[in-house]
């Protein structure tokens, strides 16, 4: 393998390397996306639950002694 052979190969594992980083980069955004989805997605069940609460009381109400 001559030097020139060399410098294409590593030209070659270079492109590949920066595209599969790409789509590496694509996962990681869409993953971050749907984590923070989710994180809005129960912070809004647990403030409809608080308001519900608030509004209706405790399901079973203690008994006062």
């Amino acid at each position: 393998m001559t030097a020139a052979d060399t410098y294409a190969l590593c030209l070659l594992l270079a492109l590949a390397c920066t595209a599969q980083i790409a789509r590496l980069q694509q996962q990681v955004d869409d993953l971050t996306h749907e984590r923070d989805a989710a994180r809005r997605t129960v912070e809004q069940q647990q403030t409809d639950h608080t308001n519900w609460r608030l509004q209706h009381g405790p399901r079973h109400p203690r008994e006062t002694q």
